[in-house]
């Protein structure tokens, strides 16, 4: 008799705690599920596992309810009959950034500990896509095996493979080939249960499962299906072709060790050859992803290494916003795929998280600016922190109150290098105007004993008679001129005694408040420089200048064409034509998926002449205003198949800037938005053609090419997500695109790049579309996702030699999306130099991805971003000298002692190796 089939069975649930219904609504439901798990685990012994979705969140939501159960949870975990963990949300991998990955990791893994232990898996069934790093991230928590379903691309042939990443790190992977619900509903009586199974068998049977065939008993919001075991139990008695057992994904995969000649899969899985990837989540609902963009680099650029740095204690506030940021980045949440409460919601939570963030920032650059020592200056000083993890210098915007005016102001940093300044505005800045009876000021002039008056000084006093009596002092940052405060009291007095009862009008004016722009020297990695006020030197920074319809700083020279298009021409002379072109094209899809009309409309010419207006004129920072109005159809057509007659006119403003010393054009776009169903898309020549893109990913710069692996229900859309760069070389130049927050790109046709600005519909899902057959969701109509607001985007473009490695492009897009932090400080003493260094990397391959602080200890989390192995060195500021090194997983397991001589830790990685060291 032939052995039986044996049907893995791993009950479950896919917990979406927001998507076509707001959070509260689904926790309702998730109380009634929990208790019903709860209820079941208790009592039938023969239930012997649940997998609540790899995930920690929603236990936590219905612990907030039910807070007295955490005690009958946490022994069915440590039991092994609940699987949680080991995420604390099953996020979009694209969406987020790297180091959200990272954090979702740990905060679900430590929490599942808590409750008994987390599972042991990357259990990412609903991703839409899978990052290359992935594996890397799961082996350095010490994760061999994940379980996956989007985006396998049709080379993988069998229920299992071998998944690696970039490092040649590797996992074996459960591939769900027909989703994470084939067994869901099983029948209740046994004749139906084998028909069901031998349905199941067969459908996997072409990707040959051997004697173990998986059923996912589960699928969205999906309360036990109680009644399997007896099921179970009687099948297994009455016959004899199938073997029915209850057990967890770690079981199965321990099952299925044994099965030979896997295929092996390198990289990102971005297919929809047999699911739908769903695509067009990268620009649904476009100020989500800006808004995460934001939190994020807040939190990982500028609160988190700051505080280190500044060596502050910020309790739980970074806990408490990075929770937010990534519960966000669940695929519901961020990826803009629910209703419009949904993604009010979001925003709100990104934004708080980002408030967090800036105020913890600014508390902490003000620590770090008391430390530093400017006893020497005798002016207001600016100090100045740079993000990067290598010197670079770049712009600050300040307010201060410079002690010779605006008027040939510049700065002087220790080294003697003179950063130039441009004024913005001045402002007068009146400290005291009141109106006193003469005996009320008889009172206050004895007080002043001195011509110190708060911060600054008395430099002069004037009296104008008249009806009210005017006493105006001036005052200034130092002290200025010969004054005898005595006799000028005596003076006061002498008036107040010949009018006692007369009103006096008393106006201190303090110096001009100047607000400045200041293009700073070199400043080291996470490193920190002081710039003093200095008058009549001279930079050797060439200056950037505008004058007509062109900008040229140097280094780059930009020329506004007649039609709003503008010519790039880079440093070697490579010219780079009809940039930051508009289009704009029908989009009759949903939030879900791009899908054009059967009859489309491009526009891309402005309707009316564009106009272009001289901003700013440098020294530090030349701006052209560059005015277009488009007019485009209001929206589809009544029938849906083309666009409709009725127009709307969209206004693009664009701000081109070009700064000193940057090898970059900055573009800021503000786009108003009356239209629908539409999407728009700035546009960028490339001069010469390529099969493929680069595109800054999670850990990973990925090459991409023209096409997308896809089927006839999804087809494959070559749309791709980028993390702060996309890249376009022949080998010989390139250009690169930077942008905050605006992920989605295209090569269209190797001959340009795309950046999707915005996409406007109606509809959270639909069928029936060109791009998609069926439905990705419920048919709920989402005005909010229309997008009809002003928008704003920031991007840049950056032409360069070669490709993007040797293009610096990875250390050049730093500048772009990381300014420069400061802070205006006065005379003190302190322990910091006036400059210094708080963290250095090298070779420019090694990439920072978060530097933090945790109690007595500090993790610096680097990566090479090379296909080549090298040596990283990783300088540290004297802070942390003196405290041992270790070579760290991303859960803290200690791997390594490391050597630390004279500041410099030095560690072998391999190419695209992420590499943790704690300090401490």
């Amino acid at each position: 008799m032939p052995a039986k089939t044996i049907i893995h069975v791993v009950p479950h649930t896919h917990w979406d705690r927001e998507w076509y219904e707001p959070f509260e609504s689904y926790r309702l439901k998730l109380v009634h599920a929990m208790d019903e798990l709860l209820y079941v685990l208790d009592t039938d012994p023969g239930f012997r596992h649940f997998n609540f979705d790899g995930q920690i969140a929603a236990i936590e939501d219905y612990l907030e309810i039910r807070p007295g159960a955490e005690e009958d949870i946490a022994r069915q975990v440590k039991d092994g009959r609940l699987g949680v963990g080991p995420w604390r949300i099953l996020m979009d991998e694209f969406l987020c950034s790297p180091e959200t990955i990272v954090r979702n990791l740990q905060q679900g893994t430590s929490r599942a500990d808590s409750l008994g232990g987390s599972q042991h898996l990357g259990y990412i069934p609903d991703s839409f896509g899978h990052i290359a790093q992935m594996p890397q991230l799961l082996r350095l928590c010490g994760f061999g095996e994940a379980t996956v379903w989007r985006g396998v691309p049709r080379a993988v042939d069998r229920t299992e493979f071998h998944w690696e990443a970039p490092d040649g790190s590797r996992v074996r992977a459960a591939y769900l080939v027909t989703s994470y619900g084939n067994g869901v509903a099983l029948p209740e009586t046994v004749e139906e249960l084998v028909t069901r199974t031998r349905r199941i068998v067969s459908d996997l049977a072409p990707f040959e499962p051997g004697p173990v065939v998986l059923a996912m008993n589960g699928t969205d919001h999906r309360p036990p299906e109680a009644h399997i075991p007896e099921l179970f139990a009687k099948a297994n008695a009455m016959q004899d072709e199938f073997e029915f057992r209850i057990g967890s994904m770690t079981e199965y995969l321990a099952d299925t060790a044994t099965l030979a000649d896997l295929p092996l899969w390198r990289g990102e899985m971005r297919s929809s050859a047999r699911a739908n990837l769903l695509t067009g989540v990268l620009s649904a609902r476009m100020p989500l992803k800006q808004a995460e963009f934001a939190a994020s680099t807040a939190l990982e650029r500028y609160a988190e290494p700051l505080s280190a740095l500044a060596w502050q204690d910020t309790g739980r506030l970074l806990e408490r916003a990075w929770r937010w940021v990534v519960e966000n980045s669940a695929h519901d949440s961020v990826c803009g795929c629910g209703i419009d409460a949904v993604a009010d919601q979001v925003l709100a939570r990104y934004q708080q998280a980002a408030r967090i963030a800036d105020l913890v920032t600014a508390d902490a650059i003000e620590a770090l600016a008391a430390k530093v020592d400017t006893s020497e200056i005798t002016s207001e000083s600016i100090v100045a922190w740079n993000p990067s993890p290598r010197a670079r210098g770049g712009v600050l915007e300040v307010t201060l109150t410079p002690p010779g005016g605006p008027n040939g102001l510049a700065f002087r940093a220790p080294d003697g290098a003179i950063a130039p300044a441009q004024v913005l505005g001045t402002e007068a800045q009146r400290v005291v105007d009141m109106t006193l009876r003469g005996e009320q000021l008889a009172r206050i002039v004895p007080t002043i004993n001195s011509r110190r008056l708060g911060e600054l000084y008395i430099n002069g006093i004037t009296v104008e008679g008249g009806r009210v009596t005017t006493i105006r002092l001036a005052l200034g940052p130092v002290l200025d001129g010969a004054i005898d405060i005595e006799q000028s009291k005596r003076d006061v007095e002498a008036i107040i005694a010949r009018k006692p009862n007369a009103k006096f009008h008393v106006i201190a004016d303090g110096p001009p408040l100047c607000r400045v722009l200041v293009a700073t020297p070199p400043i080291g990695g996470l490193g920190w420089t002081t710039l003093q006020p200095a008058y009549g030197a001279a930079s050797d920074m060439a200056p950037a200048r505008a004058e007509g319809n062109v900008l040229d700083n140097g280094v780059v020279r930009a020329e506004v064409q007649g039609d709003g298009r503008v010519t790039l021409t880079g440093p070697g002379g490579a010219r780079y034509e009809n940039l930051f072109g508009i289009e704009d094209g029908a989009d009759a899809g949903d939030e879900y998926t791009y899908s054009p009309p059967d009859r489309d409309l491009i526009v891309t010419d402005p309707a009316e002449q564009p106009v272009v207006d001289v901003v700013q004129n440098g020294p530090v920072q030349a701006t052209l205003r560059v005015t277009r109005r488009f007019r485009i159809p209001a929206s589809l057509d009544a029938k849906e198949r083309g666009r409709a007659r009725k127009t709307e006119w969209m206004p693009v403003v664009m701000d081109l800037t070009l700064r000193a010393g940057e090898p970059f054009l900055r573009a800021s776009l503000e786009l108003i938005n009356n239209a629908s169903d539409h999407r728009v898309r700035a546009l960028f020549p490339l001069g010469f053609e390529t099969p493929h893109s680069h595109a800054d990913g999670a850990f990973y710069v990925n090459e991409r090419g023209l096409e997308a692996e896809g089927d006839a229900y999804e087809v494959g859309l070559p749309t791709f997500p980028s993390r702060r760069w996309v890249d376009a070389s022949d080998g010989a130049r390139g250009l690169a695109m930077f942008h905050r927050g605006t992920p989605e790109y295209e090569l269209v046709g190797g001959r340009a790049l795309a950046i999707t600005l915005l996409r406007g519909v109606a509809w959270l899902s639909r069928q029936g579309m060109r791009n998609r057959a069926g439905p990705a969701g419920p048919m709920l109509a989402t005005p909010g996702a229309q997008l009809h607001a002003t928008h704003r985007f920031e991007l840049s473009v950056y032409p360069h030699d070669g490709d993007w490695s040797a293009g610096s492009v990875h250390d050049v897009a730093e500048g772009f999306a990381y300014p420069l932090r400061a802070t205006v400080t006065r005379k003190h003493a302190g322990a910091l130099p006036a400059a210094g260094n708080g963290l250095t990397l090298e070779p420019t391959s090694v990439q920072l991805s978060a530097l933090t602080k945790n109690g007595e200890t500090a993790t610096c989390r680097i990566y090479n971003a090379s296909a080549d192995a090298t040596e990283a060195r990783v300088h540290v500021s004297d802070i942390w000298r003196e405290k041992t090194p270790r070579l760290v997983g991303l859960l803290g397991d200690e791997r390594q002692t490391l050597e630390m001589r004279n500041g410099v830790i030095s560690l072998p990685l391999k190419p695209w190796e992420i590499a943790s060291i704690k300090l401490g």
